[in-house]
């Protein structure tokens, strides 16, 4: 199901802004991949809050954590990881929470195939994520 991103919304208003900010963690360079994180944290969930807009960013940050040619994949990881402990407070079309319990095989596999430096990242994140890890099995 494509998004109608004009008619979905996040912190600030209309989601129409997504798709960009989501090209430029898959395509941008490592200073627009940095940017395209705080914006997502501050967008789609803010303060903890998970929105409309969220469960179909979610699918394409999945997809990204499993494409073997994308970069900051453990920040991708922590913000997966954090979205599934938000909290909805606002009704929502699309589950985000689901989503990512649904594909929690692929994000294992994931979780499983990182290595040294990026593995200890994860695991020190998952300390904070505790919901999360419990799904991950860690």
């Amino acid at each position: 199901m494509k998004p109608k991103w004009r008619e979905l919304t996040h912190a600030y208003g209309s989601a129409e802004d997504i798709p960009e900010i989501l090209g430029l963690l898959k395509y941008g360079d490592q200073e627009d991949r940095k940017e395209a994180i705080d914006l997502l944290y501050g967008n789609i969930f803010h303060q903890g809050t998970i929105y409309e807009a969220t469960g179909f960013a979610v699918e394409f940050l999945i997809d990204l954590l499993l494409d073997a040619k994308a970069e900051d994949k453990k920040e991708i990881f922590g913000l997966i990881g954090s979205i599934y402990q938000g909290t909805y407070r606002v009704p929502v079309k699309l589950n985000a929470k689901n989503i990512i319990e649904k594909r929690i095989a692929e994000i294992k596999q994931y979780y499983n195939s990182t290595e040294s430096e990026e593995r200890v990242w994860c695991e020190e994140g998952l300390e904070y994520l505790q919901e999360f890890a419990v799904l991950i099995g860690n």
